[in-house]
């Protein structure tokens, strides 16, 4: 952004960086190794996460994911 002049007056050095910003674009390679399943239901997978400081306003701090390996 700064290329194009969008950041005029803002020092580079003085922006922090958010971690879970930072966190969130961690990328990881693909395992070429796995293959799919080739049924519906037949592996699922879950993912636990953590709302850090914020909380839903019902007072919830987690969430779970189910992705189904076939279907995606």
């Amino acid at each position: 952004m700064s290329s194009i002049g969008f950041t005029y007056g803002l020092n580079s050095s003085s922006i922090n960086k958010c971690e879970i910003c930072v966190e969130a674009k961690i990328t990881r390679k693909t395992c070429a190794s796995v293959k799919r399943k080739t049924e519906l239901l037949s592996s699922i997978h879950t993912n636990l996460g953590d709302l850090k400081q914020t909380m839903t306003k019902r007072g919830k701090k987690y969430y779970m994911i189910f992705t189904n390996d076939f279907s995606r």
